[in-house]
């Protein structure tokens, strides 16, 4: 019976898809924290790059952002409970991928979107004692990390899932949500969205090009002056789909096994 497990296991793993990287500039190991550019605080509804992706793979599958927040529980702990959008852990907020066509570093005709309610995680309480804050402006104390540093902010990723949706060689993303005035729809009320950034690094991709180095895009249209600062973000392309006649021959081997498996049973 182990050796049929073994050969079950064989040909389920055969039919699962498997995933490349196209493109990456996620520093790895994930930070602690990162630079990063506030929404509500830089009045930006949406920000985000024009990217090249690596390889030939274009079926595109999940897409991960960085996401850097300086929101603390005891900061917000008047929300937490009322709502299920506020809990002890973090708080949920909708956040919008969209991919465009790059029309020359400026934004061309919608190619997919997704939305996803993004769990974002509480930046841990503020360390008076191991950070004292010499800066008065510096509102959001710093909390230090188990490496020593303090720091304002802390990471979170977010994933997006575009399913196969078949993308070309290049193209502009952007990253939106609302904050209490930015976005689509703002909210009108404070809330711990307006302390969430999207996380950048000094660091070029390490997987694919930046297509217009030094620009980015901001409320869809291009920024200059960006350098050397890009958003963290990978893309991952679907790359093993069965076709037809392989799960047919899955599911045949499957119920041969099956047979196979009660006759010695039954032995």
């Amino acid at each position: 019976m182990k050796k049929i497990a073994l050969i079950v296991g064989s040909i389920l793993c055969a039919g699962v898809a498997n995933a490349s990287v196209i493109y990456n500039s996620i520093i790895n190991p994930l930070p602690y924290a990162s630079p990063s550019e506030g929404y509500e605080c830089c009045q930006y509804a949406n920000l985000g790059n024009a990217v090249t992706f690596a390889g030939t793979d274009r079926q595109l599958g999940d897409v991960t952002v960085v996401a850097t927040n300086w929101a603390y529980e005891s900061e917000w702990s008047n929300l937490v409970g009322t709502s299920d959008n506020y809990t002890a852990a973090g708080f949920y907020l909708p956040m919008t991928l969209n991919l465009y066509v790059d029309n020359g570093g400026s934004e061309g005709s919608l190619i997919g979107s997704q939305t996803v309610n993004a769990f974002i995680a509480w930046r841990p309480e503020p360390d008076p004692v191991n950070c004292p804050v010499s800066d008065q402006s510096n509102l959001n104390n710093d909390w230090q990390a188990p490496n020593g540093q303090c720091y304002n902010g802390s990471n979170s990723t977010v994933t997006f899932n575009f399913a196969g949706l078949t993308v070309p060689d290049n193209l502009i993303y952007t990253l939106a949500y609302n904050t209490q005035s930015q976005g689509a729809n703002p909210t009108g009320t404070p809330g711990p969205y307006n302390s969430l950034n999207f996380g950048l690094t000094t660091v070029g991709p390490t997987v694919g090009t930046d297509t217009h180095p030094g620009t980015l895009i901001g409320n869809d249209q291009p920024e200059g002056d960006w350098a050397p600062y890009t958003p963290q973000v990978e893309f991952d392309a679907s790359t093993a789909t069965p076709e037809p006649g392989t799960w047919v021959l899955m599911l045949g081997s499957l119920a041969a096994l099956t047979f196979m498996g009660r006759r010695r049973v039954k032995a």
